[in-house]
């Protein structure tokens, strides 16, 4: 969609829809909605100098609209975490 405005005393809304040569073109030229596959190997292991109070961190990876969690850690003390 385009949106045009001007500085008016009543200004009017035009919209125009976007040419299907132009999403073609911008699709090609930067790869959109191309999909990759990829593999990922993600190791925690440790974490220090964690706030203290709370004992049992877990971790959270985040790509695209995947979330991976870890499970709780296998040993922690107050600022520390390990998980393997």
């Amino acid at each position: 969609m385009h949106m045009v405005s001007e500085d008016s005393k009543s200004p009017v809304l035009d919209t125009k829809p976007v040419d299907p040569d132009f999403k073609t073109l911008i699709a090609k030229e930067h790869r959109a909605y191309d999909y990759d596959d990829y593999q990922i190997i993600c190791d925690v292991g440790q974490g220090i100098s964690l706030p203290p109070g709370k004992t049992k961190y877990k971790v959270m990876m985040s790509i695209n609209d995947y979330t991976w969690t870890t499970d709780g850690p296998k040993e922690y003390k107050d600022g520390y975490c390990r998980w393997h």
